[in-house]
């Protein structure tokens, strides 16, 4: 065999290894509501995870819990375990799902929330509490952030106690052997939740926090060989590094010492429209050579008034993050009990859709299958959870003759398809005379009765102004959009608390519900 032939082989397998392999799309049910009733079967474990197959999901993630655990643990609480019949039977809930998903040919995940909250208020949710947090929990006081800034941070653990951080390493030691042989992922979920030292602590707590994740990659490596296969040490964490270093998190130096395989990107609870994946690329230079995934966080909620997300919005957000350099994607808590739309159908007139759908899938794995589809593009309302900052300049506040600034990405291409509309709604405290250009551009009309049809009102609060209008259909670009705000002299001043670009290409029952 030839040198130049050995090079040609050499450089297709190089690229089949750092191209085609690192794309993921993960989709992760997070183990909580959709498993936990008493008549759970086989069968119907079985047809839930079935829905996935087919679709372009390549990693199916089941989450082993945190101190109530989804499977009967030495060191947590098993509360749904005690109810559920297939356990009494024998029949663990977590490995049923890991075999099924591998079955049918989907890289099995298991997942840990590396600090819940959901129980540890002891007097919002002393029920609660008392059910489903651990004894020693219960036990060691001392262990608790005991502040507040954020929903339950009094009961979260404190890991800045070595005892916190051992009995960690020793819950996820005691997954990865149960699981080690049907897994081949296990992924530390820090975004769930994102708080754990006390306000200004973190960054003294660095080197702890990676020796941590360092023991856990030894357990990975070492349960992998003797299981016979690899096992992948992954994190989900935040976009922003600041914010990761302020929770103790050097994402840097886990890089540095290939600690972990691959990272997704999240802010928690809301789904950021623009994560910036490309800034964190950039952040990371040299030191990034793992796959990097943007993560719908709780991808079925967009602002902070708990308004569900849409197709179109889905569309968004993905072409965004895959234009902007994601390998791939993660989505969080996308529940739905149906694989298709067809099955159910849409109420006649509607063109938004903001019911799950696993067809959806189907349209994500490429920016090609997201081109000429019907999207909304748009920036988080601001609402900021654990200290996460969103890419967003909302709310942004316009005095009286002044202007504002905001950066719409848009991740269609364009080159050989372009939207037949392009429509802008944005919302404001209060009703204003105001100036919008899109790139420079100036509105062509304004559409109120689009408001409704493309369900924008949703959540509008009394004295707010949901605006809609049209654009020329060139003045939308790939990558930023500058949109620009211009308040009239005498004027009161004015927030911009919503801004949604949407791009229609077709009707929706060939180019997709908004």
């Amino acid at each position: 065999m030839t040198r130049k032939l050995c090079f040609f082989i050499f450089a297709i397998l190089l690229c089949s290894c750092t191209t085609g392999s690192r794309f993921r799309l993960i989709h992760d049910d997070d183990g909580s509501s959709s498993w936990h009733f008493p008549d759970l079967t086989v069968g119907k474990i079985e047809a839930a995870v079935d829905l996935l197959a087919g679709t372009g999901v390549t990693s199916y993630a089941i989450c082993a819990g945190e101190d109530y655990a989804n499977f009967n643990s030495r060191f947590g609480k098993s509360p749904y375990i005690e109810e559920c019949a297939l356990e009494k039977n024998g029949i663990d809930f977590i490995r049923t799902v890991l075999e099924r998903a591998r079955e049918r040919g989907m890289e099995p995940i298991l997942t840990y929330r590396m600090n819940d909250l959901h129980y540890t208020d002891t007097l919002e949710v002393p029920d609660e509490a008392r059910k489903f947090m651990s004894k020693w929990w219960w036990d060691h006081p001392q262990f608790w952030i005991d502040e507040y800034f954020g929903w339950h941070t009094v009961g979260a653990y404190d890991f800045a106690h070595k005892e916190v951080r051992d009995r960690k390493v020793a819950f996820m030691t005691e997954q990865v052997d149960r699981y080690g042989d049907v897994i081949d992922v296990y992924l530390m979920d820090f975004l769930r939740f994102f708080c754990y030292f006390k306000q200004g602590q973190g960054r003294s707590h660095t080197a702890e926090m990676t020796d941590m994740v360092r023991r856990m990659r030894a357990v990975t490596d070492s349960i992998g060989k003797a299981k016979g296969h690899k096992i992948l040490l992954a994190a989900r964490v935040a976009p922003v590094n600041d914010n990761n270093l302020d929770q103790g998190l050097d994402v840097r130096q886990w890089l540095k010492e290939g600690l972990v395989d691959f990272l997704t990107l999240g802010i928690h609870c809301l789904l950021d429209g623009q994560t910036p994946v490309d800034r964190f690329r950039k952040d990371m230079g040299k030191d990034l050579d793992v796959p990097v995934y943007a993560c719908g966080c709780d991808i079925m909620y967009n602002y902070a008034d708990d308004e569900k997300i849409s197709d179109g919005m889905v569309r968004g957000w993905c072409s965004n993050v895959l234009a902007r350099g994601s390998d791939g994607l993660q989505s969080f808590n996308y529940y739905t009990g149906i694989r298709s739309l067809d099955e159910e159908g849409v109420p006649e007139g509607r063109i938004v859709n903001r019911r799950f759908h696993m067809d959806m899938y189907e349209e994500l794995t490429s920016l090609d299958k997201l081109e000429g589809r019907n999207k909304i593009y748009w920036l988080s309302d601001g609402n900021r959870e654990y200290g996460l900052t969103p890419n967003t300049p909302l709310p942004l506040e316009i005095a009286p003759g002044g202007e504002g600034e905001a950066l719409i990405y848009v991740g269609d291409r364009m080159k050989t398809t372009r939207p037949e509309e392009v429509i802008f709604f944005f919302r404001t405290s209060a009703d204003a005379s105001m100036e919008v250009t899109l790139n420079g551009r100036e509105i062509l009309k304004e559409v109120p009765e689009y408001n409704a049809l493309y369900d924008r009102n949703t959540c509008l609060k009394e004295g707010h102004r949901q605006w809609a209008v049209t654009f020329p259909t060139d003045a939308v670009r790939h990558g930023d959009n500058v949109v620009r705000f211009n308040n009239a002299e005498g004027e009161g001043p004015v927030k911009i608390i919503r801004t949604e670009l949407a791009l229609k290409y077709g009707p929706v029952e060939t180019n997709g519900y908004f």
